[in-house]
């Protein structure tokens, strides 16, 4: 091997498998978000209340979106995955802090830290190339 190339990093299928599924479920999740976000900014209104719940709501939405499309499309590669990971953890602290009027809001937070959580273990699930991945030749 040169010293110019790194050793390739290939995931495990089930690594992979697990980031596609994550993806594909943030995606519908988001929907579900967003319709809960608009019923939360109109009862908000109706209500005279002083939280803005429901835009974070939208933004929670709109990062779980974001992050379950990176999740599906750079699912082999270590830059999106992290990505990813960082949208999660964002949109979980967003939504956990957040959720004054909008209770579901703390449900939607937890479940994308949750998904954080479970990209940061997908990230040490790889095959190793050689005996000796480390070590340099």
């Amino acid at each position: 091997m040169a010293k110019s190339e790194k050793p390739k990093v290939v995931y495990t299928s089930g690594a992979l498998t697990m980031r596609l599924i994550i993806g594909i479920f943030s995606i519908l999740m988001s929907l579900v978000i967003g319709f809960q976000s608009c019923a939360a900014t109109f009862g908000e209104a109706l209500s005279d209340a002083k939280t803005s719940d429901g835009m974070s709501g939208s933004i929670v939405g709109f990062f779980v979106l974001a992050a379950g499309i990176v999740t599906i499309a750079a699912r082999k590669t270590k830059g999106g995955t992290i990505t990813s990971i960082v949208l999660y953890i964002l949109s979980g602290i967003i939504g956990l802090v957040n959720s004054s009027y909008y209770k579901d809001l703390k449900v939607w937070g937890v479940i994308a830290l949750i998904f954080g959580i479970l990209l940061i273990i997908s990230l040490r699930m790889k095959l190793k190339d050689s005996p000796n991945e480390n070590e340099q030749t």
